[in-house]
């Protein structure tokens, strides 16, 4: 039997932050793995950049690959409609039935947006992992936890890891500013997004960037 953790996101782009969190994971919670699953459409959010689905998996598999205990799936980039969690837990525990699965999710992702058959969900899992991330608090988790009326509720667990204080929307800002990528991303990232010039400044018309709950 295996400890597996799924580590969902648009990784638009993947950087050391979600490096650092799924190593810490590991490390914390003895995992065997972690999986990571870049998303097709997110429910909770509008992406502002439209990065090809190819991109955005070539580039998750580029930063992970020397890793032995990290994989990179494509299970929610291969199914149509919108990429609900509970949907690929499912699906994972058909894969591997045998097997315990620890999701592991950004702190602010729980608190901001609503998630479809969370309980449901929580009940297929081992542990709800969440870490901590820019904006978030140990007292907003929780304060959270103390009102929350979901019967699974017990299967959310907080991680207090340090974290790298960065998120894609920085990186993609910095990269509009032409300014040094290299305290934040891999370099083979840094180079694949060069050479397919992805994230060019958005136009006056580009929609901007807005949570929609699931």
């Amino acid at each position: 039997m295996k400890k597996l953790g799924i580590f969902g996101g648009t990784f638009n782009p993947i950087h050391n932050g979600h490096i650092k969190a799924a190593n810490e994971a590991l490390k914390i919670m003895r995992l065997d793995e972690v999986i990571f699953i870049p998303n097709k459409i997110p429910p909770h959010k509008q992406m502002e950049y439209k990065t090809a689905e190819h991109d955005r998996f070539m580039m998750t598999h580029l930063a992970t690959k020397d890793n032995p205990n990290f994989i990179v799936s494509d299970i929610e980039l291969k199914r149509d409609g919108v990429s609900y969690t509970y949907d690929t837990i499912a699906a994972f525990k058909e894969i591997y039935p045998n097997d315990n699965l620890f999701f592991i999710a950004g702190l602010e992702s729980l608190i901001n947006y609503k998630w479809y058959k969370l309980d449901e969900l929580l009940a297929l899992l081992e542990a709800f992992l969440v870490i901590k991330r820019p904006g978030t608090s140990v007292e907003q988790f929780n304060e959270m936890m103390k009102h929350s009326e979901l019967k699974n509720v017990d299967k959310i667990r907080l991680l207090e890891i340090d974290t790298i204080e960065i998120s894609s929307t920085q990186v993609r800002e910095k990269i509009d500013k032409n300014e040094s990528l290299r305290e934040y991303l891999p370099g083979e990232i840094i180079n694949y997004i060069k050479e397919k010039n992805l994230y060019p400044a958005p136009t006056e018309t580009s929609p901007e960037k807005m949570p929609r709950a699931q």
